[in-house]
């Protein structure tokens, strides 16, 4: 439901659609319980948090596939993190979000194998790669929990609005990924004895799913 609002706020918001156009919804600011105009925190705001979350996940990825001996599939998950700053364009954060889904899956496939063997460097590796994914995936969720408060107006209309509108859509597919990765590194981590967090975002992420 989450996904199909959003998704369908911004699709209206840019093709300025008008209340008529809309129907019984009541108008844009009907369909998202608000006025013509859009509330909630700023595109700027949550592009920033959103940069802040997936740049963190990215490296944490990157730490992971590292230990896992997936060199090639580390640079690129690290070089993309790199990327995700103030300016970055709008491919740079889809080719971002994509690295970030292949990347995950990689370690969820690679951690499902039985015998899978790491020598203690590499178990280091994978303990500093789950304590930063674990920090990612806090952070993510506060781009999340902000996203869904997002109501965009034709005056919100900009880059990073813009930006936005590419990167919603994906938000509940991306969400699930993360948690199953997340999850996968936490049982590995529990199995081989290497310390966990001290905040685990696994119910939070859940919740949010």
């Amino acid at each position: 439901m989450f996904k199909k609002v959003i998704a369908f706020a911004f699709a209206a918001t840019f093709s300025l659609v008008s209340n008529a156009q809309l129907g019984g919804l009541g108008g844009l600011g009907g369909l998202l319980g608000g006025g013509g105009g859009g509330s909630g925190p700023a595109p700027d705001k949550l592009l920033a948090e959103y940069f802040v979350g997936t740049a963190a996940i990215l490296n944490a990825n990157s730490k992971i596939l590292t230990a896992l001996g997936m060199k090639e599939a580390a640079d690129a998950a690290a070089s993309n993190a790199a990327n995700m700053k103030t300016g970055a364009t709008t491919d740079a954060i889809k080719e971002a979000e994509k690295v970030q889904t292949e990347s995950s899956k990689l370690i969820q496939e690679k951690l499902a194998d039985k015998n899978l063997k790491l020598d203690d460097a590499a178990k280091k590796q994978m303990g500093d790669g789950y304590l930063s994914l674990a920090a990612g995936s806090l952070a993510y969720i506060v781009f999340i929990k902000d996203v869904k408060e997002f109501k965009p107006s034709v005056t919100s209309i900009g880059a990073s609005a813009l930006a936005l509108a590419a990167i919603v859509p994906r938000v509940p597919e991306d969400t699930k990924n993360l948690l199953a990765t997340y999850k996968a590194v936490a049982a590995y981590a529990k199995e081989n004895k290497i310390p966990a967090p001290s905040e685990d975002p696994t119910k939070s992420l859940a919740g949010l799913v």
